[in-house]
């Protein structure tokens, strides 16, 4: 307890210290030792790691892969599927079968497809069939999620996702 009331007191004198020197300074000193400080903590804050706290220090490896996108001349988007899940590429594999979703949903004219088009253009186009939006959302944020998150998944998580699409797509009575 006493070490603490030390520390405070130690802590109040130096605060005293440093606003008497300051307070004695003319304003453009101030203002110079302020902008000094400010450009000192960036600086140690940027070249530290200090900024990597709330990040993840693992890096994720990139697999070794061609991304297709869909209508590409001759791509078979349900191989490919099975093709990143052979090889273990969970993150691939959700990307392609987010890619099988925006495919059907082009396919039931329930949106127009367009590298152009970001999924919030999709959800917009689904905003008439408010129950299809709600499960097209849940999927479109697991694959942001998966996809340029910066963990890699398990098996167990890509399992859980995976059940997610594949229920999607059995709702809208499309075969996998």
């Amino acid at each position: 307890f006493s070490i603490w009331m030390k520390l405070k007191s130690l802590f109040q004198r130096f605060s005293e210290d440093i606003a008497f020197v300051i307070g004695g300074l003319p304003v453009l000193f101030r203002i110079l030792l302020w902008g000094a400080i400010v450009i000192l903590l960036v600086v140690v804050f940027t070249k530290s790691s200090l900024y990597r706290v709330y990040a993840s220090k693992k890096k994720i490896q990139s697999p070794d892969f061609n991304i297709r996108q869909p209508y590409e001349e001759g791509v078979d988007t349900d191989s490919l599927i099975l093709d990143a899940e052979e090889q273990q590429q969970f993150r691939l594999a959700i990307r392609y079968r987010f890619l099988r979703i925006v495919e059907h949903l082009d396919e039931t004219n329930l949106i127009v497809y367009s590298r152009e088009k970001t999924n919030s253009h999709y959800l917009e186009e689904l905003k008439r069939n408010t129950s299809l939006a709600d499960n097209f959302l849940q999927l479109v944020n697991i694959y942001n999620m998966v996809w340029y998150g910066i963990h890699e998944i398990d098996r167990r998580t890509y399992e859980i996702h995976q059940k997610k699409f594949l229920t999607f797509l059995h709702a809208q009575d499309v075969k996998e």
